[in-house]
């Protein structure tokens, strides 16, 4: 399926955005609005993740196991190999700060960040954290991957665009309205990286908009 050029400007403003919201400079307060940056990303994700699934398999002989191959090793070979480009360069940049004289973390520090990357739950250590991570900034890519897990399986499951609109809009709401109050203030961080409410009011749009009538 061709990309809508216009949604992929949007996506790379919004990444551009967030970059910029972590720079220690002065900048315009349009520039300086992360968060906002962060949810518009998630929902245009989550927008191209419901279209491009019943563009390759609405309709089709496509056995499940196949799907959840096909769909799992796309996202690894997508989103794994620029998450180790970046541990490489926040590496050396931390190796240069200490040769300096600086402090970007011990040695300690940089295992227990491995150990949760290759676990895959480095989003939810850093939400736990009183300060940021050293690998803070792609903590995004979890939350994508964890994302596209629970999203391949519900799809497969639920083969009706109404069934798809009421679960998608069901996780919004016990996102939003449930899970993120109760939270206790400490932990609130929790819910808010896992950004399921944004990445599922794109899977809405995009059923809405895209989605066969029954």
């Amino acid at each position: 399926m061709r990309y809508n050029n216009e949604l992929q400007i949007l996506r790379a403003y919004a990444i551009i955005a967030v970059l910029l919201g972590h720079m220690s400079i002065m900048l315009p307060d349009f520039l300086m609005h992360g968060y906002s940056a962060v949810s518009l990303f998630f929902v245009l994700s989550g927008y191209l993740a419901a279209v491009n699934f019943q563009y390759k398999y609405d309709g089709k002989e496509v056995k499940n196991y196949l799907i959840v191959k096909n769909e799992f090793i796309s996202k690894v070979f997508r989103l794994v190999p620029s998450m180790w480009i970046w541990i490489l360069i926040y590496f050396f940049i931390g190796s240069y700060i200490n040769f300096l004289g600086g402090s970007y973390g011990d040695t300690a520090r940089w295992f227990v960040e491995i150990k949760h990357v290759l676990t895959g739950t480095y989003n939810y250590y850093l939400a736990g954290l009183p300060i940021g991570g050293l690998i803070g900034q792609y903590w995004s890519l979890f939350v994508e991957i964890h994302f596209y897990i629970l999203f391949t399986m519900l799809f497969i499951f639920l083969k009706k665009r109404s069934q798809r609109i009421i679960l998608s809009s069901a996780i919004i709401f016990l996102t939003t309205f449930l899970f993120r109050p109760l939270t206790e203030a400490g932990l609130i961080r929790y819910c808010t990286h896992t950004q399921l409410d944004a990445l599922f009011a794109g899977v809405v749009l995009g059923l809405t908009v895209h989605g066969k009538k029954e």
